[in-house]
């Protein structure tokens, strides 16, 4: 997975979303539309996704089919990020992530 602050939800692959147990129905759900066009996806929710040991529990995810080439299987998106304080310092080239109170 890859962190997308630009992304206001967090998206998987399809056969990343069957692997683990995910409905991944046929009918789409919902439209992308993109700088490259646009596409039909899925919604579904996650139960859990843990990041350093944080978990967010009934995620909803969007299901999209990502290049493969690409070497990730999903986006971490705002709906994912924002249980989180995020610092991205372009100086350092680091990424700091700490957990936020809630």
């Amino acid at each position: 997975m890859i962190l997308d602050t630009g992304a206001p939800l967090t998206v998987i692959r399809p056969d990343a979303a069957e692997e683990i147990g995910l409905d991944v129905r046929e009918t789409p759900s919902a439209h992308l539309v993109g700088v490259t066009g646009s596409a039909p996806l899925s919604r579904a929710t996650v139960d859990a996704v843990s990041l350093l040991g944080r978990t967010v529990r009934g995620l909803a995810v969007v299901c999209h089919p990502l290049n493969p080439v690409l070497g990730f299987r999903g986006v971490l998106g705002l709906n994912f990020l924002q249980h989180f304080n995020i610092r991205i310092d372009n100086d350092s080239e680091t990424i700091t992530i700490e957990f936020r109170d809630e």
